[in-house]
């Protein structure tokens, strides 16, 4: 979740560099612009999530009784940047600190600001709505206007949209209130408080995204640009009109919130007026082509950028002893699909993709399985294989999860049957307080760190035997230094996503996190720790 978080600020601000670039060839075109950062905003929303999630079924023209070919859009990217690898190699001590599976918090604190943006605008709506009820309706050039002495010149309303003047501007000569009134309509009839509200309620959905709230802001300014050519365009003094912006600017009223407002920070309104004023150059039609072109070029390479579960052209882990892949038919990996019980409380779900195929543990990140023979896969994340096995029919019955010295079965249970597991994973994820019994069992197999010597009752079968094959490979994990003796162990919590005691554990030397699955029946059925400074 993090890397794609990461992966759309890239995609964001690729985009946001070819909609500058393009911006900057309308303008010497003396074309509008508002609606080029409104499909920059647009295109930073969908292009991430589309390019990471859709596959397109195209149908074999040259053979049309075969199957249809399907295109990964991620996989078609082509692009594979290596910063995030160099990342989480600096980020290595933080990630110590964090939880294994980040990705429900992100996703949490994801929704949450989501969630708290969302109010944020319905009580500015709520509180534009309560104003209004205090402002003064009038009719002012066969317009109806909201007089104010608080806000303005604007325009407000999403649905029914309205002008808001501020009182000093009533009492103003004519000719000044006209150009202000020209302007104000302009925007009415361009409908640009209604795209300025759709693109803000946008944002909410990637709240996060710092280049889109970039893009937001070049939006508003595009506005208003367009507005003064239009105004320009139906025959207004171009140094009355800049005059009056100037005027408005330095008398301008209170914040409305989010709206169309004729008056901006000096900077930007210096710029407006410079845009106005200015003629064409004599290269301007180069120039534009040239910035056109960049702007092409930076929405492809946007395009092309490969999301982090993008195909990798090498694999995630350098080993020296991964098979020979293979290709399979995607019609033939439907064949895995589904859900298969491999401990009490732990499932792992099998899905398909296109050409690919992913496994997931219950609470854990998805793996990609890669095919080394028909019903055998391997995966290049962890040490690990999959086989799967059939029936006497050749359906997919079960499958084995093969580690190293460890073989675990997981037999294939029915739609039914995986919902109600599901529900009573959850029941079990969501505990408040640890299994009884598992502290005294920790405390039995504490030194098992030192000694490698562990009591087999207390886990189950399956598990004894893995602890017992990989003994070894842990001692030498725990070797340096030795821990020494148990001086305390203290419940910590219970794992939310998949379901395990989380014990602290000090010894004289070192202090390790220990997780541990149980059973219904007080075994510990899988576990693993964690280093924690000392």
């Amino acid at each position: 979740m993090l890397a794609w978080l990461g992966y759309a600020v890239m995609v964001s601000t690729l985009l946001s560099g070819a909609a500058f670039a393009a911006e900057r060839a309308a303008r010497l075109r003396r074309a509008g612009t508002r609606w080029i950062w409104a499909t920059a905003i647009v295109a930073s929303l969908l292009l991430p999530t589309v390019i990471s999630s859709i596959s397109i079924e195209l149908p074999n023209i040259f053979a049309p009784r075969h199957a249809s070919h399907p295109l990964v859009l991620r996989d078609a990217a082509s692009v594979h940047l290596s910063a995030p690898a160099w990342v989480a190699q600096q980020a290595a001590p933080l990630a110590a600190a964090l939880p294994r599976n980040p990705d429900p918090l992100v996703k949490r604190a994801w929704l949450a600001v989501s969630a708290a943006m969302l109010l944020a605008l319905a009580a500015s709506a709520v509180l534009l709505h309560l104003r209004k009820r205090r402002w003064l309706a009038r009719r002012i050039g066969g317009v109806d206007v909201y007089v104010t002495t608080d806000a303005g010149p604007a325009v407000v309303g999403l649905l029914r949209s309205r002008i808001v003047l501020p009182l000093w501007l009533t009492e103003a000569p004519p000719a000044q209130l006209a150009l202000v009134m020209a302007h104000e309509k302009a925007h009415l009839d361009a409908r640009d408080p209604q795209l300025l509200s759709v693109a803000l309620c946008l944002l909410v959905l990637m709240p996060w995204n710092l280049p889109l709230w970039w893009q937001l802001r070049r939006l508003r300014h595009a506005i208003e640009v367009d507005c003064d050519a239009r105004v320009l365009h139906a025959g207004h003094d171009l140094r009355q009109y800049g005059a009056a912006l100037v005027d408005v600017g330095q008398r301008h009223a209170g914040h409305v919130g989010a709206v169309a407002a004729m008056a901006e920070s000096r900077s930007l309104l210096e710029q407006r007026i410079r845009i106005m004023v200015a003629a064409p150059g004599r290269w301007s039609r180069a120039g534009a082509v040239l910035l056109a072109a960049t702007a092409l070029c930076m929405a492809a390479a946007a395009a092309q950028l490969a999301p982090p579960n993008g195909a990798a052209p090498t694999p995630m882990v350098a080993r020296g002893d991964l098979p020979q892949e293979i290709r399979l038919s995607p019609s033939s990996l439907l064949a895995y699909e589904g859900t298969f019980q491999l401990e009490e409380f732990q499932t792992i779900t099998i899905t398909r993709d296109g050409r690919r195929l992913w496994s997931q543990v219950n609470g854990q990140e998805k793996l990609e399985l890669y095919a080394e023979h028909q019903d055998q896969f391997f995966s290049r994340d962890i040490n690990a294989k999959v086989r799967f096995q059939r029936d006497p029919k050749g359906r997919v019955n079960a499958l084995v999860l093969e580690r190293p010295g460890v073989q675990r079965p997981a037999p294939r249970i029915d739609d039914e049957a995986a919902a109600a597991l599901a529900d009573k994973i959850a029941r079990y994820c969501a505990r408040s307080g640890p299994i009884p019994g598992g502290e005294a069992a920790l405390r039995r197999n504490a030194d098992a760190v030192n000694t490698g010597v562990f009591v087999a009752s207390d886990l189950t079968p399956a598990f004894a035997a893995q602890v017992a094959s990989n003994m070894p490979a842990m001692l030498k994990h725990t070797a340096e230094p030795a821990p020494g003796k148990l001086v305390s162990i203290a419940f910590l919590r219970v794992n939310r996503d998949t379901g395990e005691d989380v014990y602290r554990v000090e010894y004289e030397q070192r202090i390790f996190d220990f997780f541990l699955l149980f059973d219904s029946k007080g075994k510990v059925a899988q576990a693993w720790l964690w280093d924690v400074p000392k």
